[in-house]
C-alpha cells in the first residue's frame, strides 16, 4: 500500500500543469489480469470526446468548472476488481479525487462538476404548471404526482421555436 501510495502521489506532482483557466485531471488505472477488457471515456457536457484510453491512465487539461462524464467500462462484464486481480481506477480533477472503484459490471459512470438536472441522478424537482428552461444539450426533471390521473408534458408554446424532444422514464437505474 505504500509503494503504491508513494506511485501515485508522485505521478500527481509530476504531471504537467495546466494553464490558469484550465483544470487537471488524471486518470489512474491499475488493471486486473485482463487489461485488454478495459477501456475509458471522458466526455465534456455536450457530449463531446475529450480523451479515451484502455488499461493505461492520462493525464490532460479541460476548461475550469467544465461539466465532465467519466466512464470505465469492462468488456467481460466483472470490472476490474477482485474476480481477477485488485485493479481499480481513480481520477482526479486538479489533485482532488472525484471517482475510484473497480468493482462494477459492464461500466461505471461518474459526473464531475455538472449542474443539477444534467444527468438522472440529479434531476431537478418539476412541479406542475411550471414553465423550465433548458440548462444544457439535455435537462432531466423528476415529476412525481400527487394524484392518479392523466398528465399532459409538452414543450409547445408560443415562443419555443427549437426542435424539442422528450423521453419519459419510470426510473433512473442505469439510465445515462
Amino acid at each position: 500500500i505504500v509503494f503504491f501510495f508513494l506511485l501515485l502521489a508522485g505521478t500527481i506532482i509530476s504531471a504537467a500543469q495546466c494553464p490558469a483557466v484550465q483544470s487537471q485531471v488524471i486518470v489512474v488505472i491499475q488493471p486486473d489480469a485482463f487489461p485488454q477488457e478495459t477501456s475509458w471515456t471522458l466526455h465534456d457536457g455536450n457530449g463531446n470526446l475529450l480523451a479515451e484510453g484502455d488499461s493505461l491512465g492520462d493525464t490532460l487539461c479541460v476548461p475550469t468548472g467544465a461539466c465532465l462524464t467519466f466512464r470505465i467500462q469492462d468488456s467481460y462484464g466483472d470490472g476490474i476488481c477482485c474476480n481477477f486481480g485488485n485493479g481499480f481506477y481513480a481520477v482526479y480533477l486538479d489533485g482532488v479525487i472525484q471517482a475510484a472503484g473497480g468493482q462494477f459490471t459492464f461500466s461505471e459512470t461518474t459526473y464531475i462538476n455538472c449542474p443539477p438536472g444534467s444527468f438522472c441522478g440529479s434531476a431537478l424537482p418539476a412541479v406542475e404548471d411550471s414553465l423550465y428552461t433548458a440548462i444544457g444539450k439535455s435537462t432531466w426533471y423528476a415529476f412525481t404526482p400527487d394524484t392518479t390521473g392523466n398528465y399532459n408534458i409538452s414543450t409547445c408554446f408560443p415562443t419555443n421555436t427549437c426542435d424539442t424532444r422528450l423521453w419519459v422514464y419510470d426510473h433512473c437505474t442505469g439510465r445515462v
